[in-house]
């Protein structure tokens, strides 16, 4: 029995390094968000247990959250829009253009001003 244990544990490392390196440590962390989902299907599946509104709205707020990190159905609707002119729409509403500055007061001098906001430069030897 001992050695059943070892072997599969010693085994899901393994897989586990394996995918570790192959498919990101981002995607690998995502894989245990779904462990109180599945906790939660296999007990209303095995033991009859009673399934909440609570239940459903957690494994929403989960998959949400899983397809907004991985990425790719946002990168697929960025592709998509762009076609239609959506993104450079929605970059112009989130990234506006910058407002020219005001100019400097004229009874300052531009080495004043340069030595108010730069730091000072040391030279070190050694």
């Amino acid at each position: 029995m001992l050695g059943l244990a070892l072997f599969s544990t010693a085994a899901a490392y393994l897989v586990f390094f394996r995918l570790n390196t192959t498919a990101g440590p981002t995607n690998v962390m995502l894989v245990t968000l779904l462990i109180p989902v599945t906790a939660t299907f296999l007990g209303v599946l095995l033991l009859n247990e009673a399934l909440s509104w609570h239940e459903v709205a957690g494994a929403t707020v989960i998959a949400s959250g899983l397809v907004v990190i991985d990425g790719r159905l946002v990168a697929w609707l960025a592709r998509r829009s762009e076609g239609r002119g959506l993104k450079r729409r929605v970059s112009e509403q989130t990234n506006p253009k910058p407002h020219r500055a005001a100019k400097a007061s004229s009874h300052h001098s531009a080495a004043g001003d340069r030595r108010r906001t730069e730091p000072a430069i040391r030279s070190r030897r050694g």
